[in-house]
Formats: structure tokens, C-alpha cells, sequence
């Protein structure tokens, strides 16, 4: 025997938001589903083991939630074909659902008509459907349900039926049991174990986090004395929160912890590279703008020269052009003479060892407030060339 059952599926769904508006929800949605199955037999679908379904269904949605409402209308569509035999089903239906006394009792209401026809009779139906479901402290569960059916049909008299359904649910809501576990087994079950670079801790929260906490008073980290440490404080507090609340979470801000701690840590490498192009960046600047000031002087000497009578302002305008070329070339000379470099940052000169120290705290700051790294460079830039023009200033 050579038997195959073939299956074909499709659907589409589309769903579209009519109003936004909270007090008044609404939407609207198109459904459509089509199934397909024929049995083949030696190669052959034959007449009768074939049929399809086709289903479409629309509906209009309205949510009011501050009356604790839903309105649900719609209209339903099948058409299938099942051997030999065509039948078609079309009709509307009302869904209504409301809650009262604190969303406590839930009541709802809907109906449905539906007209059949398929190739020897048609018939139609109405259906009424009423529902209550009433929740006592969250154990005791009240529910009814009433059903009235009433269905006309070629070959039959009319048909009334109703089904009505009563209930009653307790939920007893028994506790967990408490299982007491050895001391030994309960600190194995309740350790953490955390690794992040350099740092090793396998304990529970309570003892991690006193050595947590101590890190920045090391000796080894003497940089972040008397620092604010901004982020690191917020931290702290969930890192105590956590401590009483959950391992998983604690772990993951104990890391954070220990990252933002190296942050601060490494800054102090970072600001040096960053006062390095500040400063590198400083004298490219000042290089560049030699030429403009050497324009601009060229041009107001040949303007003053074009005039029959060289007039005061001709002649003030030159020489403020003058005093600017000059006390810019002796800015680029001292930038120059200056030949910067990581290590001599680390290092400076009795000179700009106090600027150095003064805004690596200020930098830390900024850092530590989440400044990035190209609003510090341009802090840097200002400050140092500010410097320079003063210390250009004060030369022979």
C-alpha cells in the first residue's frame, strides 16, 4: 500500500491600534487561516479525499480600563470543502467583560449568530452565553455559567436548549516546608564565588563584603584617598542591599564593584595619557594659527599702504596686529621648548608638578561624574594654554 496524507497551512494576521488615547483603547484585527489536506493513494488524490478550510475572522476591540470594560465585536467567515460536499458559515458575534467590587467579581457576557449552508440544508443558530466569577481572599472561587442555544434547520424544528453550571474552587495553599540544613552545608550553599582580575573571594555576601569595601583604603591604592568616588558610594549601597537579598544579584554588583574600582584605579595612568594629547594637541593648534596671524598683519600693511593718507586707525590696527604675531610666536616658542612626553608628565618639572597634581584631582572629578574623555582633553587644552601664554608672557 502506497498511502500519503498531504498538508498545506497559511495564515495572516493583522492587527491595527484605531486610538492610543488610555481612557479610550482601541483597535481593530483581521484574521485569516487556510488548511488544505488530501490523501493520496498510489500516486492519485482521488474525488472525496480531498478538503480545504478557510477561515477569516474581524473584530473591533475597545478597552476601558478605567471603568474596568472590554467590548469585543466581530464577524467570523468559514468556507470548506470536504469531499464531496461544500458548506459555508457567516455571522457576527458581541463579547462583553466587566469588572466589579475591586476586580474581585468578573461577569461577562457574549453572543454569537451563525448561519450555515452547505450543499442539502441550511440552518442558523443563536447563541447567548452569561458568566460570574467571584474571588473570596484569593481562596475561595465562586464561578456560574449559563448557555442558551436556540437553532432553526431545514430538516428539523426548532431547537431550545440552555445548559446552566455552577462551581466552587478552594485553593488550600500549603506553605513550603522548611528543610534545616547542617551549619557546614548551609555556608557551602550560601557562598559566593567571585573572580575578576586580580580578585579572588569564595564566601558568603556577609564576609565578602567588608573586604570589598576596604580596597580603596590599601595602601596600594593610596590615589583614591580623599577622593569623592561618586559612583563607587551608589555601588556600595546596592552592594549592602544585595547583601541581604539574593547571591545571583550580589555577584553581579560585586563585579561592578570591583570594575568601577579599577576604573578609578587606572585613571591616574589615563589622565597622564590624556594630558599628553591636550597638550600635543595644544601645539598643533598654536602651529597652525602662526599662519593666520601672518596673514592677517600682511593684509593690514597692504591696506594702510593703498591709502593716500595713512589715517591713526590704519596705523592702530597694524600694530595690534603686530603685538598679537608676537606674543602668539612667543607662546609657540615656549609650547616648543617644552619637548612634552608621558614620562616627563609623570614626572614634571618643579613648575608644572603643582598644575599637574592640581588637575589630575579635578579630572578625577569630572571622570567620576561621567565626563568623556574628549570633554576632559578640551578641559586639559583650555587650562594649559592658559598657562603657556602667561609663562610665554613673563619670558625676555
Amino acid at each position: 500500500m502506497d498511502f500519503e496524507q498531504l498538508s498545506q497551512t497559511a495564515s495572516l494576521n493583522v492587527n491595527y491600534i484605531l486610538s492610543k488615547n488610555k481612557s479610550f483603547p482601541q483597535n481593530i484585527n483581521f484574521n485569516y487561516n487556510l488548511n488544505d489536506v488530501a490523501n493520496e493513494q498510489g500516486g492519485i488524490v482521488r474525488i472525496g479525499d480531498a478538503s480545504t478550510f478557510h477561515n477569516f475572522n474581524a473584530g473591533h476591540t475597545i478597552n476601558l480600563a478605567e471603568r474596568q470594560l472590554t467590548i469585543n465585536t466581530g464577524i467570523n467567515a468559514t468556507y470548506n470543502t470536504i469531499g464531496r460536499e461544500d458548506a459555508t458559515t457567516l455571522g457576527p458575534n458581541l463579547n462583553i467583560s466587566k469588572q466589579l467590587f475591586n476586580k474581585t467579581l468578573t461577569t461577562q457576557f457574549s453572543s454569537a449568530y451563525n448561519i450555515t449552508k452547505n450543499t442539502t440544508s441550511e440552518n442558523s443558530a443563536i447563541n447567548l452565553r452569561f458568566g460570574a466569577n467571584y474571588s473570596y481572599k484569593k481562596k475561595h472561587n465562586f464561578n456560574a455559567n449559563a448557555i442558551q442555544l436556540f437553532k432553526n434547520s431545514d430538516n428539523i424544528e426548532t431547537l431550545s436548549e440552555l445548559t446552566a453550571t455552577v462551581g466552587y474552587n478552594y485553593a488550600f495553599g500549603l506553605k513550603k516546608p522548611k528543610i534545616q540544613f547542617p551549619e557546614w552545608k548551609r555556608k557551602y550553599s550560601d557562598s559566593v564565588k567571585i573572580n575578576y582580575k586580580k580578585y579572588r573571594y569564595n564566601n558568603i555576601p556577609k564576609n565578602i563584603t567588608p573586604q570589598l569595601l576596604a580596597i580603596p583604603n590599601n595602601d596600594s591604592v593610596s590615589f583614591l584617598r580623599n577622593k569623592s568616588k561618586i559612583r563607587l558610594i551608589a555601588i556600595e549601597k546596592e552592594l549592602l542591599k544585595a547583601e541581604k537579598e539574593d547571591k545571583k544579584l550580589y555577584k553581579v554588583v560585586a563585579i561592578q564593584y570591583l570594575k568601577c574600582l579599577d576604573d578609578y584605579i587606572n585613571f591616574e595612568s589615563k589622565y597622564y595619557n590624556l594630558t599628553y594629547f591636550a597638550i600635543l594637541k595644544l601645539k598643533e593648534e598654536a602651529n597652525s594659527t602662526t599662519e593666520k596671524f601672518e596673514k592677517e598683519l600682511v593684509y593690514l600693511v597692504a591696506e594702510s599702504s593703498k591709502s593716500n593718507q595713512r589715517n591713526k586707525r590704519s596705523e592702530h590696527l597694524v600694530l595690534q596686529a603686530k603685538k598679537r604675531l608676537e606674543a602668539h610666536l612667543k607662546l609657540v616658542k615656549t609650547l616648543n621648548q617644552w619637548d612634552v612626553s608621558i614620562e616627563k608628565i609623570q614626572n614634571p618639572p618643579h613648575e608644572f608638578k603643582p598644575l599637574i597634581s592640581k588637575y589630575l584631582k579635578i579630572c578625577f572629578n569630572k571622570f567620576d561624574e561621567g565626563n568623556s574623555d574628549d570633554i576632559i582633553i578640551k578641559f586639559l587644552e583650555v587650562k594649559w594654554a592658559s598657562f603657556f601664554h602667561e609663562k610665554s608672557q613673563n619670558s625676555n
